[in-house]
């Protein structure tokens, strides 16, 4: 991976957390559902951190500076 440049290992990450958000997202609902109510409610939220990271990440692009 030492010859990829930025843009191409922006891209690798990319891809790479698309591949495990899915896996990620079951192990929170899994110990969502190993917790009381108000316990899975509040760890719950790392799914949501989960998405806007995800999200935040596709949406990036290195701004070219003259």
């Amino acid at each position: 991976m030492e010859n990829l440049t930025v843009e191409n290992k922006i891209e690798a990450l990319k891809k790479k957390v698309n591949d495990l958000s899915k896996e990620l997202e079951t192990d929170i609902y899994t110990i969502c559902e190993n917790l009381d109510y108000h316990n899975s409610s509040r760890f719950s939220y790392n799914i949501d951190r989960l998405h806007k990271f995800k999200a935040e990440l596709q949406d990036f692009n290195i701004i070219k500076q003259l």
